[in-house]
């Protein structure tokens, strides 16, 4: 099976058109639901808790932009989007300060 595409064959988005299950990106991607999301967040928050670098970068990552997932609905045109992780900029900032202040070669 080809997993590549010469640029030439590409949409203007870089992303092939094509409905094949041959290539990795399609549409039919299986989203992470509410409870994976709050699962992951556990997780991460107690790796961090014991300075764990890449947990507290992807909790601040996580914190920063927040995170919609779909509700569960069966169809696209049914779903709607519920928050999973609510944006909230001042702990996204915890989080980074603590990788500049611990973590970083410049401190």
């Amino acid at each position: 099976a080809q997993h590549w595409l010469p640029l030439k064959n590409l949409d203007v988005n870089g992303q092939s058109s094509s409905s094949d299950d041959k290539f990795p990106l399609n549409s039919n991607l299986h989203h992470p639901s509410l409870g994976e999301y709050q699962s992951v967040l556990t997780d991460l928050t107690m790796a961090a808790g014991k300075g764990h670098l890449q947990a507290r970068l992807r909790l601040g990552l996580l914190f920063a932009k927040g995170v919609k997932v779909p509700s569960g609905a069966t169809t696209s045109e049914q779903a709607t989007m519920t928050t999973a992780v609510t944006q909230d900029c001042s702990k996204a900032l915890k989080q980074f300060k603590w990788i500049a202040d611990n973590a970083s070669p410049f401190r």
